[in-house]
């Protein structure tokens, strides 16, 4: 066992320990390393002295069971695999260990909705994805509760051909609002708001679209059409860069119901999670 990363890729062994030997004529040409449970250190180096130089070395990370499993989890909710019913990681290949690989599966055969032949069309969806499901209505009228419409942001994969990883989904930066770009307007959406806008030159960053994604996503809102929500000459993008004192706001009337934003249409969004949860 060598002391780091240095030592191990230079194979120097002047700090290391020797934890076995192989002999002459080994059984399997293995020598086991038992780590303890109170073990101090979260990265480990070994090495055969003899073959180092010709690569036989080899770096050992440790990590928290249930942390790993948690994340590995939350990617098995939005693998691109459900589309063809691949939770099991059969029709395409996977490196995934343990206990990454059955947090994975579980999840992701847990939230599998098969209808009709959508495994062979690469067409399933996800329970949180179909807003008529149960789960999936409660999870996207929860999360239109947490809107702030006054902000502007990215409406992404629309068109249903992005995933977590490809970045090819379709980007709306100019019609819909958070509450707007959700479930039920297509069961593959992902608003995305926006967290830097500089009014100067019409632009934000507006989430990325892929977790391998190194930059977010650039909206230029004046490529929007004139009568678009997000229009860079609008009211809602000026009050959105500049502050809600910088445009005038329309004194609401009786016939218009004022600001559907408000807490009248938050209060009525609650009554209908409230009502969802009631009915599953």
């Amino acid at each position: 066992m060598l002391p780091d990363f240095a030592a191990t890729d230079s194979c120097d062994f002047s700090g290391s320990q020797p934890i076995g030997t192989l002999g002459t004529h080994p059984d399997d040409g293995c020598v086991e390393y038992a780590f303890e449970e109170d073990h101090e250190l979260t990265e480990y180096y070994f090495a055969s002295e003899e073959g180092c130089a010709v690569g036989q070395k080899v770096a050992v990370k440790i990590s928290d069971f249930s942390i790993t499993a948690n994340q590995c989890k939350k990617i098995g909710l939005t693998t691109p695999r459900i589309r063809n019913c691949d939770c099991n990681l059969t029709k395409t290949s996977s490196t995934l260990g343990e206990p990454c690989r059955t947090a994975f599966v579980d999840s992701c055969s847990d939230t599998l909705l098969i209808e009709g032949d959508c495994c062979e069309q690469g067409t399933c969806l996800s329970k949180f994805e179909d807003f008529t499901h149960p789960d999936g209505k409660i999870k996207e009228l929860e999360r239109k509760l947490a809107c702030d419409n006054s902000a502007p942001g990215l409406c992404y994969n629309e068109d249903g051909k992005g995933t977590d990883t490809n970045m090819q989904g379709s980007t709306n930066c100019c019609e819909h609002t958070c509450q707007a770009c959700g479930t039920d307007l297509s069961p593959f959406t992902s608003w995305k708001p926006c967290t830097a806008l500089d009014f100067a030159t019409k632009k934000g960053k507006c989430g990325f679209l892929s977790r391998y994604s190194r930059e977010a996503h650039e909206c230029d809102f004046s490529q929007c059409a004139q009568d678009a929500h997000w229009s860079s000459a609008g009211e809602a993008f000026i009050s959105a860069a500049l502050g809600p004192t910088s445009a005038p706001t329309p004194t609401p009337t009786p016939e218009s119901g004022g600001n559907r934003t408000g807490k009248g249409a938050y209060g009525g969004l609650l009554s209908l999670v409230l009502l969802a949860a009631h009915q599953w």
